[in-house]
């Protein structure tokens, strides 16, 4: 059996480890990728150090979201892609990610990539723009914003607020709300970076070291008790900041990539109470619309640069120490940066 060059994580809460193992052969509608460039996100770190222990069901396990590559052979039923096309995706199953020479996708939620823009611009997109793009426009899992182009909704009079807008989910959360025409997006961020968040569309940046309550001040400055929607891609254990922008009057709804609750005090506030869910942004949990939908629009937004890559860095190979030291980065919150590995 053939094999391949992979970093996994062989023991939970050690750093990963250069292996070999087989390459995997594509089953049903599965394509085969070469990778040419894949991206690492948080969470590769929090499978490394076993703060999600759950996900982590096998060893080794090689983590990595991001995929960028050339398909090299098709499963008998997957005729989407011809060998050679240089595709952009998401991992197809935990545990068989982008820290491979060879993986599989679904080609479902699979994209070409346009001529005109890199392997590595491509690879930013998978994981962190599916997460906004579910998070605004799912109707139960999301804000259940209606999809750009909707008809008969007054976008110019929605309001978001985003926190953590300088994370990359947060920055791709206000480009897709300033392409659906939301007329006010409030994110918290470091105010070094306000300038390039305004340029995404943001329409108030408020200053992230701010206390809860200073910022809550800010956006009721701006929004009184109307505040319906938060997507809040930075915080877990406490969700205090993102319950207490809510309206005190109405129902809203926040969004939150990493589990957490309110404080008491906070919660008590809310006379109508509020909704809140959990977004793992995998296209494999919208395979009736939303899935498919992004991989046709993505293509379409890299030509036209509606919607932009935020900064990344690239690690040559796979480098067991730079990968883990960029692992550790995200652990320390070190670095703004997505880290991409170039085969």
């Amino acid at each position: 059996m053939a094999t391949q060059k992979a970093l996994a994580i062989v023991e939970i809460g050690k750093p990963l480890q250069l292996i070999d193992i087989p390459i995997p052969a594509p089953q049903g509608n599965e394509l085969l990728i070469k990778l040419t460039v894949g991206g690492m996100i948080p969470l590769d770190q929090k499978l490394r150090d076993g703060e999600v222990p759950q996900l982590v069901t096998k060893f080794p396990f090689v983590p990595g979201t991001d995929i960028v590559g050339l398909v090299v052979k098709s499963g008998p039923n997957s005729p989407s892609f011809p060998v050679g096309s240089r595709i952009v995706s998401q991992f197809n199953r935990l545990g068989e990610g982008c820290l491979q020479e060879y993986t599989l996708v679904d080609p479902r939620y699979t994209a070409l990539v346009p001529d005109s823009v890199s392997d590595e611009d491509a690879a930013v997109y998978p994981v962190n723009a599916f997460t906004s793009f579910v998070t605004l426009f799912a109707a139960e899992a999301g804000l259940g914003l209606p999809l750009p182009g909707t008809k008969d909704f007054d976008w110019e009079k929605q309001t978001l607020v985003i926190i953590g807008g300088g994370t990359n989910c947060g920055k791709f959360g206000i480009q897709l709300a300033k392409l659906a025409g939301i007329g006010t997006i409030i994110t918290t961020a470091s105010l070094a970076g306000e300038e390039e968040l305004r340029g995404y569309g943001a329409t108030h940046v408020i200053d992230r070291k701010l206390s809860d309550e200073e910022v809550e001040k800010q956006v009721r400055a701006i929004v009184g008790d109307e505040l319906l929607h938060v997507y809040d891609t930075f915080h877990g254990d406490d969700h205090s900041l993102a319950v207490s922008l809510l309206s005190n009057t109405k129902k809203g709804r926040y969004i939150h990539l990493i589990p957490g609750k309110p404080s008491d005090a906070v919660a008590a506030r809310k006379q109508a109470g509020w909704e809140e869910k959990q977004m793992f942004g995998h296209s494999n949990a919208f395979p009736d619309v939303l899935g498919p939908l992004f991989w046709k629009l993505l293509p379409g937004w890299l030509v036209s640069g509606e919607v932009k890559p935020p900064q990344h860095a690239i690690i040559e190979g796979l480098d067991a120490e730079r990968v883990n030291r960029a692992l550790d980065g995200y652990r320390d919150l070190a670095t703004g940066k997505r880290y991409h590995v170039r085969f």
